[in-house]
């Protein structure tokens, strides 16, 4: 069902008068075109405006939908309250009859919102100069939202609004679109699908972040022409029972600040046509990844149509787009600007690596541990939980060689952050151990050495000897090794998983040389 389809049309037009109008009693008889003359209010003080509408004052034979659309006569009318009453009067017999209520034209809508009833209510605001203020936020309730479109030739364009669909048996309380010509700030939350956004200036802004969910399904596009400043979300965190995709977000020039929980980027909404239809793109030279993003990774069969995509100009340090669980879309990060963290399998449960993630037009390569190092890259990296070493970014690499004229401590690097389970322990995060050429075994020199997390990257375990003219020299081998069991492990950095429990880095062997002065 399509929102504006309609099918009667009642129409609302307004003459001149005062400020405050009573209720307005429409009862169509059945399908055909409905004129109610109305009444001016002020562009100054605005006008409340409220309708009572009830459908099937005789009983029918099909299902009927009834529009009331209010438009001003002269141009600068405010509208301060739209009080909405919409009535059923069969409706166990006729439970798909709905009335959908239009304002359009006018310089500003300050609330619209179903005010009683037992029928299923649209509401439509078409070609409106603002919605709100910054000083309070429109609210804006109904069963479901057709349209909510501002327009530049009636005033700013901006929309400031706390948006809300209510759920009603039978009918989705979804929000089909919203067309805002400005800037939009405020709230948009549906009980079911939100099916396009589009901005043409900014959403949100510093210290004022949107919020866009979906509380029991999927999110289609979210398009902005400047910078995204959102909390966007479907479901509860991304979890739930149902489909929890998002299609589309995208700036043509502008960042994305905030954060994003969803599935994946395999939604249904709008249709799958032209390029760049599903994913998140972030492509204008400056744009950035300032928002952190979680994807749940949906399980079942993707929709047909074109495959996800993310294009990212940018990846900030401290910044991390996760994959809960495998990461089967294709990343492309345009310049060496991977400069923060993507996760794979962050519930930490076996799932893997398999879309090609690209850096500057080079794919990295081998998956999961390639050997691409993160100075090409940006200084950033991939890593599949659980964190691995990345033994050519090591410094010395593994097999390298350590030691004489001065050099007596090592860093240890992994794919991901990692963290020390307990600094104050008697027992080191790490075990070292060096082969004495004398006996033919390695033994244990754990307590010979200092081991804490680099200040300026998580990934990085600084290995320090505590008698720099005794280890790590001579020609001789040492290997390190993480402790992922006992009293002090070495693990991952719990702000990137998706679970609770404490998770060890992988087992690795980091072999070093000692070198002779």
């Amino acid at each position: 069902m399509k929102l504006a389809s309609l099918a009667v049309l009642c129409v609302v037009t307004s003459l001149a008068g005062a400020q405050w109008e009573p209720f307005l009693n429409i009862t169509p008889s059945g399908p055909g075109v409905h004129l109610v003359t109305y009444l001016d209010g002020n562009q100054f003080d605005g006008w409340d405006l409220a309708i009572d509408l009830r459908v099937n004052g005789v009983q029918q034979s099909l299902p009927e939908q009834f529009s009331v659309q209010v438009s001003p006569r002269t141009s600068g009318q405010v509208i301060r309250t739209l009080f909405v009453g919409a009535y059923n009067g069969f409706p166990t017999s006729q439970p798909n009859d709905w009335v959908a209520v239009g304002i359009a034209g006018v310089a500003r809508v300050d609330r619209a919102e179903r005010d009683s009833g037992n029928g299923y209510l649209i509401l439509n605001l078409d070609s409106v100069g603002q919605i709100g203020a910054p000083s309070q936020l429109a609210s804006i309730t109904s069963h479901a939202v057709g349209l909510l479109k501002t327009s530049l030739n009636a005033g700013n364009g901006n929309a400031y609004v706390d948006v809300r669909t209510l759920p009603f048996p039978g009918f989705e309380a979804r929000i089909e679109g919203i067309e805002i010509a400005g800037a939009l700030f405020g709230s948009i939350v549906s009980h079911r699908q939100i099916e396009r956004i589009s901005v043409g200036g900014t959403v949100g802004g510093p210290g004022s972040h949107a919020t866009i969910r979906s509380q029991t399904h999927e999110i289609g596009s979210i398009d902005c022409a400047g910078n995204i400043h959102a909390h966007i979300e479907t479901g509860n965190a991304g979890v739930g029972p149902g489909d929890y995709r998002i299609r589309r977000v995208r700036s043509t020039n502008g960042s994305f600040f905030g954060s994003l929980v969803a599935d994946d980027f395999w939604g249904w909404f709008p249709s799958p046509t032209g390029g760049g239809v599903r994913g998140l793109y972030l492509e204008a030279p400056g744009a950035r990844l300032e928002a952190d993003v979680f994807l749940k990774s949906y399980a079942g069969t993707p929709p047909t149509g074109p495959a996800p995509e993310l294009r990212l100009r940018e990846i900030p340090a401290g910044r991390s787009l996760r994959f809960r669980q495998s990461l089967y879309t294709p990343v492309t990060i345009l310049g060496p600007n991977l400069k923060g963290q993507i996760v794979v399998n962050a519930v930490n449960f076996g799932f893997s690596w398999s879309a090609p993630v690209t850096v500057d037009g080079v794919t990295l390569a081998p998956m999961p541990n390639y050997s691409n190092l993160s100075a090409g890259l940006g200084g950033g990296a991939v890593g599949v939980v659980p964190f691995n070493l990345h033994k050519q970014d090591c410094s010395p690499p593994d097999g390298g060689m350590v030691g004489w004229p001065g050099a007596y401590s090592v860093t240890v690097r992994h794919y991901g952050p990692v963290v020390i389970e307990n600094s104050a322990s008697d027992v080191t995060p790490m075990t070292v151990e060096w082969f004495n050429p004398n006996s033919q075994q390695w033994e244990d020199i754990s307590g010979d050495f200092a081991y804490a997390r680099s200040a300026t990257n998580p990934r990085d375990v600084i290995v320090t000897s505590l008698i720099p003219n005794l280890d790590f020299d001579g020609a001789v081998t040492y290997r390190i090794r993480p402790r992922t069991t006992g009293a002090n492990r070495l693990l991952c950095d719990p702000g990137v998983l998706a679970v609770s429990h404490a998770v060890p880095v992988a087992p690795y062997t980091y072999t070093i040389i000692g070198q002779e002065p």
